[in-house]
């Protein structure tokens, strides 16, 4: 999902010479195989647009690096170096999906219904979570959500505040699966996450004996067990064990 600002846009028609995706050029993925890629990555490092044009109480600051790790049962979504000197609020859109039955879904909060409404419900020290029409979130680090439903839409939100520095979040989609399914990965997952930083990122499946890692600039270095790799620039790497290790 993405991360921005509660900060009200205004319009703006961009020229030939400007630049509405951000100040960086960090931005890229890679696949477990390039002719039939079944697992990937993909990163980017979002910088605002900082005209003040942009948006109705000034400029916005909000830098932010976001990767997203698919595997085959899960999405890993990470985030770090979450940072802005603003007086806007910053949050990551977990999810926001429209409803296909208004009146006939089900929605968990660590096991516990949860109805939704307009009015935003803030729960804390959250591990998962779980929607009827979609299947089941896992946070590995017990983290603070918000749910709500708008019109036909429900969202879950993290929170970052005002001015963040450095914040970070991570969270596990996981399509298809029922209650019972979310329930018994959270209890064994597939994942690690080894690294989420604003200089590496990595998380392992330890099914699939797969790392994908991310360094976010030149020099950039990470080591876990065998694996000890120092980057020459920005750039996401994606290992895979052979069955002899």
């Amino acid at each position: 999902g993405i991360t921005a600002t509660d900060a009200e846009r205004v319009s703006q028609v961009y020229t030939v010479d400007s630049n509405p995706f951000g100040k960086y050029d960090v931005v890229g993925g890679v696949s477990n195989d390039a002719r039939n890629p079944l697992y990937s990555i993909a990163y980017m490092h979002f910088g605002a647009d900082t005209s003040a044009a942009s948006y109705k109480n000034g400029v916005e600051d909000l830098d932010a690096k976001k990767v997203w790790f698919f595997f085959d049962d899960e999405i890993v979504c990470l985030g770090s170096g979450i940072t802005s000197t603003t007086k806007s609020g910053v949050y990551t859109v977990v999810d926001n999906r429209m409803l296909a039955n208004t009146a006939d879904y089900e929605f968990l909060s660590d096991g516990r219904a949860v109805t939704l409404a307009s009015d935003p419900i803030a729960k804390e020290g959250v591990s998962k979570a779980y929607f009827s029409e979609f299947g089941g979130y896992y946070f590995p680090t017990a983290t603070d959500v918000t749910y709500y439903k708008s019109g036909s839409y429900i969202q879950i939100l993290l929170d970052h505040g005002v001015a963040p520095t450095d914040a970070t979040y991570s969270y596990v989609m996981l399509p298809n699966m029922d209650k019972n399914q979310v329930n018994a990965y959270v209890k064994t997952p597939d994942i690690q996450i080894l690294s989420n930083t604003s200089v590496v990122s990595a998380v392992k499946e330890t099914k699939l004996g797969m790392t994908g890692i991310v360094f976010w600039e030149a020099g950039a270095s990470f080591t876990a067990g065998d694996i000890k790799l120092t980057a020459t620039d920005a750039c996401s790497v994606m290992l895979t064990e052979n069955a002899d290790g």
